[in-house]
């Protein structure tokens, strides 16, 4: 099957990732988000990996909402690649199911991670290797620091140990205060928090 090859923008937007080389088969099948209408028929599209890049779309796209849809490569004429809409009222996590599967098996994640990969999709944020461990890293610690009153001051004594840090003395005591005074309030989140702060760039 006949393969196209670098599909390429070459501006930013929003220091998301812009595709300089992406691979795609006639009659390939994937799921992509409209993320801008360049016109009638063409628009800029965003892969679930944060890949963007232009396309022209056979289909009505005012006809879709703000989800993942299907799209089906047909060819590459022009200079542009030729999408055509597959679906346009399935719900957004159920048209990535086969690419989460990809995913989880490429990145060696168990099945029970598909929630954090579904809510991840549902923040605009990019499912890339870095970006699913920091957010399943910090979910997990949220949930102990939830979970175990004591896993505050075991993170505390081991960060100290960790940077030869007196804690009796008046730095380490200056330490201890202020990820105590850090912690409560991490505690006090939900996931959506996290994963919205995580969609805006927000340390």
């Amino acid at each position: 099957m006949p393969g196209i090859f670098n599909i390429g923008n070459s501006y930013n937007i929003n220091n998301k990732k812009i595709s300089s080389k992406l691979t795609f088969d006639i009659g390939e099948k994937f799921s992509g988000k409209i993320i801008k209408k360049e016109g009638n028929e063409e628009a800029t599209i965003r892969l679930i990996d944060g890949w963007e890049f232009q396309a022209e779309i056979d289909g009505d796209m005012d006809s879709l909402g703000n989800d993942f849809h299907r799209f089906q490569v047909e060819g590459f004429e022009d200079g542009k690649l030729k999408l055509k809409i597959l679906s346009s009222n399935e719900k957004g996590a159920e048209l990535v199911q086969g690419e989460f599967n990809e995913i989880i098996q490429k990145e060696g994640l168990s099945n029970g991670d598909i929630n954090i990969l579904r809510d991840m999709v549902k923040f605009n944020i990019p499912l890339t290797k870095d970006n699913i461990k920091d957010v399943k890293g910090l979910i997990q610690f949220l949930d102990k620091l939830q979970e175990n009153p004591n896993e505050v001051n075991d993170f505390i004594t081991k960060y100290l140990l960790s940077n030869d840090i007196d804690e009796n003395s008046t730095y380490g005591n200056k330490i201890k205060t202020t990820l105590r005074e850090f912690f409560n309030e991490l505690k006090s989140l939900s996931k959506a928090d996290i994963l919205l702060f995580f969609e805006n760039n927000i340390d």
